[in-house]
């Protein structure tokens, strides 16, 4: 994303109506990047993976797990690049979304990118009504976390799937069934996090 900053009418991807493409509008709009200083393609995450190997747009955006299909299929034909974010851009940006995290992406997900890359990321949450049964909800989220090796079987961006991920980034109150799980395996839950 830096290099569209600096690039003037640089092509850009994003779904319509995509969390990419709202994720990728708010990180330029952190970082005082305007609308016109680049063409917003909108193509899926398969479309950008094409239009970058034909050389139709010069970058895409992805928000998404790492290990994701679409870049993997272009790093095995071509070299690849994800650029990553300076100290300064990531403050700008998590000052202006508190929802999003520091990343460092490691540099063993994709063929090509041998070092880890300093990025952004948003974490996926399940939620549930707080009327939902507290017995049921802490059976649902220990089955979740003491059966994580099933869910890096089928994505290995399970393996961010934690408990103590879980208190560090949920952006939004837990449930009473999750508290209960996190403090029997002796984590503590931030008062924030408690309703």
């Amino acid at each position: 994303m830096a290099v569209v900053w600096r690039r003037s009418g640089q092509n850009m991807t994003g779904s319509p109506g995509s969390g990419t493409n709202f994720m990728a509008e708010e990180v330029f709009k952190a970082l005082g990047i305007a609308k016109d200083a680049y063409k917003d393609s909108r193509l899926s995450f398969t479309e950008s993976s094409n239009a970058l190997r034909d050389g139709m747009i010069k970058m895409g955006a992805w928000s998404v797990g790492p290990g994701t299909s679409s870049i993997m299929d272009l790093a095995t034909t071509h070299d690849i690049r994800i650029l990553p974010f300076t100290p300064e851009q990531t403050k700008k940006i998590l000052t202006a979304n508190k929802t999003y995290s520091s990343i460092e992406l490691s540099g063993d997900v994709y063929r090509g990118v041998d070092k880890p890359v300093s990025t952004i990321g948003v974490w996926n949450v399940m939620i549930c009504q707080k009327s939902l049964d507290t017995e049921l909800v802490y059976k649902l989220v220990k089955a979740l976390f003491e059966h994580n090796d099933a869910l890096r079987k089928i994505h290995p961006s399970a393996a961010y799937t934690t408990p103590e991920n879980a208190v560090k980034y949920s952006p939004i109150p837990l449930h009473p069934g999750t508290i209960k799980y996190l403090k029997e395996k002796g984590i503590k839950v931030p008062a924030k996090l408690i309703p």
